[in-house]
């Protein structure tokens, strides 16, 4: 399927703000199969130790959607047909399960995946990005790096121009929604409106990814002073 050149930066970058921020990070590169699947399994067994924990999941790399679901593709995979994917990539759907069942106070899953298929199929048809993810688990939100069914851009520095402005507002004060919105604004910019990022949430929760920095309030509405009535 090809190489792609910012993943391995992006997933150092964030896992490295990540810890900047109080996570407890454990950053898979190059992964096969077998060890993103059993980093989910251990991610679940984390999150539910403690219904206070609140969990992020980053995923940078390729990523398809074939047969109504979203795959995630490991180093390694022999996939020759859609069929394979089943057998050798990792569902988002069995993520979600995990982390439904893990009852997190939060839940943020990001995924910056959505290349084109271009696997050969035997109706010689593929399907352009990633689906909507719309059964997700409470209290969590999931956010791609552009809108359903388009494809994200890989850009031409360090990391993904999604990635770039993600960590550029990573640890921003404010609630989550705060910082979705200036991602997405920056996203935008950074790549002229080709790519626009989209989110599904669940989250009735306040929540921020930097709680240690306050939010500036809103400026008092001022009333001007009137001089004394006659």
């Amino acid at each position: 399927m090809g190489q792609l050149l910012n993943p391995i930066n992006d997933a150092t970058d964030t896992a490295a703000s990540l810890e900047k921020l109080g996570f407890r990070v454990n950053l898979l590169k190059d992964a096969t199969r077998g060890q993103i699947n059993q980093a989910v399994g251990e991610f679940h067994d984390d999150l539910a130790s403690d219904g206070k924990n609140e969990g992020f999941f980053w995923y940078t790399g390729r990523g398809v959607q074939a047969k109504d679901e979203n795959y995630l593709i490991p180093v390694g995979a022999n996939i020759k047909l859609q069929t394979d994917l089943e057998d050798e990539a990792v569902s988002v759907g069995k993520i979600m399960n995990y982390l439904e069942d893990a009852c997190a106070r939060v839940n943020i899953v990001v995924l910056d995946a959505c290349r084109d298929n271009r696997l050969p199929s035997l109706s010689r048809e593929f399907e352009r990005g990633l689906k909507v993810e719309t059964d997700i688990p409470p209290e969590s939100v999931i956010m791609f790096s552009t809108s359903a069914g388009q494809i994200a851009l890989d850009g031409s520095g360090r990391d993904s121009p999604f990635a770039e402005a993600f960590l550029k507002y990573l640890d921003a004060p404010g609630d989550i929604s705060s910082t979705i919105r200036q991602v997405t604004e920056e996203t935008t910019r950074l790549t002229n409106g080709a790519q626009v990022p989209f989110v599904y949430s669940s989250l009735d929760l306040d929540f921020a990814l930097n709680p240690n920095v306050a939010a500036p309030k809103p400026a008092a509405d001022t009333i001007p002073d009137l001089p004394p009535a006659e």
